[in-house]
Protein backbone atom coordinates (compact mmCIF):
# COMPACT_ATOMS: atom_id res chain seq x y z
CA UNK A 1 0.00 0.00 0.00
CA UNK A 2 1.48 3.36 -0.70
CA UNK A 3 1.83 5.87 1.93
CA UNK A 4 -0.64 9.14 2.24
CA UNK A 5 2.23 11.22 1.97
CA UNK A 6 5.82 10.90 -0.71
CA UNK A 7 8.69 11.73 0.77
CA UNK A 8 9.75 13.44 -2.80
CA UNK A 9 6.44 15.34 -2.19
CA UNK A 10 7.19 16.58 0.64
CA UNK A 11 10.71 17.59 0.41
CA UNK A 12 9.40 19.39 -2.85
CA UNK A 13 6.86 21.15 -1.11
CA UNK A 14 8.47 21.96 2.16
CA UNK A 15 12.54 21.41 1.81
CA UNK A 16 13.66 25.14 0.68
CA UNK A 17 12.43 26.35 4.03
CA UNK A 18 13.77 23.70 6.02
CA UNK A 19 17.42 24.19 4.39
CA UNK A 20 17.23 28.21 4.82
CA UNK A 21 16.23 27.15 8.56
CA UNK A 22 18.98 24.60 9.46
CA UNK A 23 22.39 24.05 8.48
CA UNK A 24 22.58 21.01 7.14
CA UNK A 25 26.00 18.43 5.39
CA UNK A 26 26.34 18.61 1.74
CA UNK A 27 24.91 15.04 2.05
CA UNK A 28 21.96 15.94 3.33
CA UNK A 29 21.32 18.50 0.50
CA UNK A 30 22.52 15.86 -2.20
CA UNK A 31 19.77 13.34 -0.87
CA UNK A 32 17.20 15.87 -0.92
CA UNK A 33 18.07 16.81 -4.23
CA UNK A 34 17.66 13.06 -5.36
CA UNK A 35 14.80 12.36 -3.49
CA UNK A 36 12.84 15.28 -4.91
CA UNK A 37 13.66 13.80 -8.53
CA UNK A 38 12.63 9.85 -7.54
CA UNK A 39 10.31 8.69 -9.90
CA UNK A 40 9.36 11.68 -11.88
CA UNK A 41 9.76 12.66 -15.12
CA UNK A 42 12.86 14.39 -14.35
CA UNK A 43 14.93 11.57 -14.52
CA UNK A 44 13.20 9.80 -17.78
CA UNK A 45 11.08 6.65 -17.35
CA UNK A 46 10.63 3.63 -19.23
CA UNK A 47 7.61 1.84 -20.77
CA UNK A 48 6.51 -1.85 -19.80
CA UNK A 49 3.95 -3.27 -22.74
CA UNK A 50 2.23 -6.78 -21.65
CA UNK A 51 2.74 -9.19 -24.23
CA UNK A 52 -0.19 -10.46 -24.10
CA UNK A 53 -2.83 -8.19 -24.56
CA UNK A 54 -0.63 -5.08 -25.36
CA UNK A 55 -1.70 -2.67 -22.16
CA UNK A 56 1.24 -0.08 -21.90
CA UNK A 57 2.18 1.43 -18.53
CA UNK A 58 5.00 4.49 -18.38
CA UNK A 59 6.93 4.02 -15.19
CA UNK A 60 9.40 6.77 -14.06
CA UNK A 61 13.05 5.89 -12.74
CA UNK A 62 14.31 5.62 -9.56
CA UNK A 63 16.87 7.91 -7.93
CA UNK A 64 18.98 5.21 -6.33
CA UNK A 65 19.74 7.20 -3.12
CA UNK A 66 20.47 4.68 -0.39
CA UNK A 67 18.53 7.19 1.53
CA UNK A 68 15.68 7.26 -0.43
CA UNK A 69 12.90 4.87 1.21
CA UNK A 70 11.29 4.11 -1.66
CA UNK A 71 14.50 2.80 -3.42
CA UNK A 72 15.95 0.78 -0.82
CA UNK A 73 12.85 -0.93 0.30
CA UNK A 74 13.29 -3.80 -1.93
CA UNK A 75 16.88 -3.80 -0.78
CA UNK A 76 15.98 -3.46 3.01
CA UNK A 77 13.58 -6.77 2.59
CA UNK A 78 16.26 -9.06 0.65
CA UNK A 79 18.88 -7.20 3.78
CA UNK A 80 16.13 -9.07 6.00
CA UNK A 81 15.45 -12.39 4.91
CA UNK A 82 19.40 -12.95 4.18
CA UNK A 83 19.59 -12.11 8.34
CA UNK A 84 16.96 -14.38 8.90
CA UNK A 85 18.90 -17.39 6.98
CA UNK A 86 21.87 -16.63 9.68
CA UNK A 87 19.68 -16.91 12.87
CA UNK A 88 21.06 -19.84 14.99
CA UNK A 89 18.88 -20.92 17.30
CA UNK A 90 19.80 -19.17 20.73
CA UNK A 91 18.60 -16.38 22.69
CA UNK A 92 19.44 -13.00 21.13
CA UNK A 93 20.15 -9.25 22.93
CA UNK A 94 19.17 -6.10 21.74
CA UNK A 95 21.83 -4.10 23.16
CA UNK A 96 22.37 -0.10 21.86
CA UNK A 97 25.26 1.88 21.97
CA UNK A 98 25.39 5.61 21.88
CA UNK A 99 27.51 8.80 22.48
CA UNK A 100 27.08 12.14 24.43
CA UNK A 101 25.45 14.75 22.69
CA UNK A 102 28.70 17.15 23.12
CA UNK A 103 30.26 15.05 20.32
CA UNK A 104 27.41 15.47 17.94
CA UNK A 105 29.08 18.41 16.34
CA UNK A 106 32.36 16.26 15.89
CA UNK A 107 30.10 13.01 14.43
CA UNK A 108 28.29 15.12 11.65
CA UNK A 109 31.72 17.41 10.78
CA UNK A 110 33.18 13.82 10.22
CA UNK A 111 30.64 11.23 9.76
CA UNK A 112 32.71 8.93 7.93
CA UNK A 113 35.65 8.31 10.55
CA UNK A 114 32.95 9.04 13.68
CA UNK A 115 30.59 6.15 12.40
CA UNK A 116 33.41 3.88 11.55
CA UNK A 117 35.06 4.05 15.12
CA UNK A 118 31.63 3.71 16.58
CA UNK A 119 31.21 0.64 15.16
CA UNK A 120 34.48 -0.47 16.15
CA UNK A 121 33.87 0.41 19.80
CA UNK A 122 30.69 -1.37 19.89
CA UNK A 123 32.46 -4.28 18.75
CA UNK A 124 35.39 -4.18 20.79
CA UNK A 125 33.07 -3.39 23.54
CA UNK A 126 31.06 -7.29 23.00
CA UNK A 127 34.18 -8.87 21.68
CA UNK A 128 35.67 -8.10 25.00
CA UNK A 129 33.22 -9.14 27.31
CA UNK A 130 32.73 -12.39 25.31
CA UNK A 131 36.29 -12.99 25.43
CA UNK A 132 36.36 -12.69 29.39
CA UNK A 133 34.54 -16.01 29.24
CA UNK A 134 36.55 -17.28 27.13
CA UNK A 135 33.85 -17.66 23.89
CA UNK A 136 34.42 -15.88 20.94
CA UNK A 137 30.34 -14.22 19.99
CA UNK A 138 29.23 -11.99 17.51
CA UNK A 139 27.03 -9.19 16.28
CA UNK A 140 24.76 -7.64 13.63
CA UNK A 141 24.37 -4.21 13.85
CA UNK A 142 22.99 -1.25 11.99
CA UNK A 143 23.59 2.66 12.82
CA UNK A 144 20.43 4.96 13.38
CA UNK A 145 21.74 8.86 13.41
CA UNK A 146 17.97 10.31 14.25
CA UNK A 147 16.45 9.94 16.99
CA UNK A 148 12.60 9.27 17.79
CA UNK A 149 12.11 12.96 18.35
CA UNK A 150 14.30 13.09 15.06
CA UNK A 151 16.99 15.28 16.19
CA UNK A 152 20.45 14.06 15.41
CA UNK A 153 21.62 11.51 17.96
CA UNK A 154 23.63 8.68 16.48
CA UNK A 155 23.79 5.20 17.86
CA UNK A 156 24.37 1.61 17.16
CA UNK A 157 21.79 -1.05 17.37
CA UNK A 158 22.99 -4.39 17.64
CA UNK A 159 21.56 -8.14 17.99
CA UNK A 160 23.90 -10.38 19.88
CA UNK A 161 23.93 -14.17 20.60
CA UNK A 162 23.37 -15.09 24.23
CA UNK A 163 26.68 -16.82 24.01
CA UNK A 164 29.72 -18.14 21.51
CA UNK A 165 31.78 -21.10 20.97
CA UNK A 166 34.75 -21.66 22.42
CA UNK A 167 38.18 -22.51 20.75
CA UNK A 168 37.21 -25.97 19.93
CA UNK A 169 34.26 -24.52 18.26
CA UNK A 170 31.75 -26.10 20.75
CA UNK A 171 28.63 -23.46 21.52
CA UNK A 172 28.13 -22.00 24.88
CA UNK A 173 25.23 -20.28 26.23
CA UNK A 174 26.45 -17.19 28.40
CA UNK A 175 25.87 -17.76 32.52
CA UNK A 176 22.45 -16.52 33.13
CA UNK A 177 21.31 -15.42 29.41
CA UNK A 178 18.97 -18.36 28.81
CA UNK A 179 16.75 -17.03 31.93
CA UNK A 180 17.46 -13.34 31.49
CA UNK A 181 16.67 -10.26 29.99
CA UNK A 182 20.37 -8.89 30.24
CA UNK A 183 23.22 -10.25 28.15
CA UNK A 184 26.14 -8.30 30.46
CA UNK A 185 26.20 -6.07 33.49
CA UNK A 186 24.87 -2.69 31.41
CA UNK A 187 27.49 0.12 33.71
CA UNK A 188 30.52 -2.28 33.37
CA UNK A 189 29.75 -2.51 29.24
CA UNK A 190 29.09 1.44 29.17
CA UNK A 191 32.29 2.15 30.88
CA UNK A 192 34.07 -0.16 28.56
CA UNK A 193 32.50 0.92 25.72
CA UNK A 194 33.74 4.73 26.81
CA UNK A 195 37.44 3.27 26.93
CA UNK A 196 37.21 1.47 23.47
CA UNK A 197 35.81 4.76 22.12
CA UNK A 198 38.29 6.67 23.79
CA UNK A 199 40.95 4.42 21.89
CA UNK A 200 39.40 4.77 18.98
CA UNK A 201 39.69 8.34 18.47
CA UNK A 202 42.93 8.43 19.29
CA UNK A 203 43.96 6.50 16.16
Amino acid sequence: MRTRFDIGEIIRCHGEEFLSKHQVVPAVRRAFAHMTQCRTSALGGHVEVCPECGDMHISYNSCRDRHCPKCQNKEREQWIEFRREEIIPVKYFHVVFTVPACLHSIAMAHQREFYDCMFKAAWATVDAFAAKKGLASGMTAILHTWGSNLFYHPHIHCIVPGGGVDKQGVWHHLKGCKHSDFLFPVAAMSSAHKETQREGYRH
